[in-house]
């Protein structure tokens, strides 16, 4: 048996969660990391995420920038 057949069988390990006594959790694995670090949000409440625009807006920033110069006259 080739060393590449040997190491596709091996399986690793799960680790659980230690606990203290009161109950909270002392190691997060890397995806529980991540999960929890994510926005959490009603999907159905929502429908869609953020709305209008979040990325960087020429036009936009360019009329704030003329509204402002006429409000300092």
């Amino acid at each position: 048996m080739s060393k590449k057949k040997r190491k596709s069988r091996r399986r690793k390990k799960t680790l659980k969660p230690r606990m203290t006594e009161d109950g909270r959790i002392l190691v997060m694995t890397s995806l529980e990391a991540t999960i929890a670090q994510m926005p959490k949000y009603d999907g159905f409440a929502i429908r869609g995420g953020v709305h209008g625009d979040i990325k960087y807006n020429r036009r936009k920033e360019k009329a704030d920038f003329q509204r402002q110069l006429r409000e300092d006259l």
